[in-house]
């Protein structure tokens, strides 16, 4: 009947308007990611929505096990550049899944005090050995199997975050 013809019409331009909708959302992502600013550059910008579009690009993984937990308070803003920050995000990120063998706890906590935005990316992995603490900002260092890891992302993640003048400290 052409009662039902509409209706199945009805539900596919649904489908299609929120498949197109996380299609935008992950390009969106994509693109403050891959963006390449002067490295100087700074912005005003949003820190949850930056964390929760980096989180987009993780999707698949969070889905294999992983309990997601994002404490942030409402205004997070931040000055700094975006895109640079997006690859601090993904990293620490991507590490602490790696860490946690993708099952688990992972959560992203954020605040402000009258100075600075602190963020925290915990997650319930084995704990660190103190051997490798001692050496994971150190560039070429990594844990991982060859082929698996370069040993950059860390060393990455120290120095945008010193190059803002912000700190980073793991324990």
């Amino acid at each position: 009947s052409i009662t039902t013809t509409i209706m199945k019409i009805r539900k596919s331009v649904s489908t299609i308007e929120v498949a197109s909708q996380k299609a935008a959302n992950v390009i969106r992502a994509l693109k403050s990611y891959v963006r390449n600013d002067n490295v100087h550059s700074a912005t005003v910008f949003d820190v949850r929505r930056s964390i929760n579009d980096i989180l987009l690009l993780f999707s698949n993984q969070l889905k294999k096990g992983v309990e997601l937990h994002v404490e942030m308070d409402e205004q997070l803003l931040l000055q700094g550049n975006e895109s640079e920050l997006s690859k601090v995000w993904s990293n620490l990120i991507a590490n602490a899944l790696y860490a946690m063998n993708y099952s688990g706890n992972l959560w992203i906590k954020g605040r402000t005090d009258s100075l600075n935005v602190i963020l925290e990316f915990i997650n319930d992995g084995p704990t660190i050995p103190e051997d490798v603490m001692a050496r994971l900002f150190e560039p070429f260092y990594t844990t991982k199997p060859i082929g698996e890891g370069s040993g950059m992302g860390l060393s990455i993640v120290f120095n945008i975050i010193a190059s803002m003048n912000g700190s980073i400290e793991a324990e």
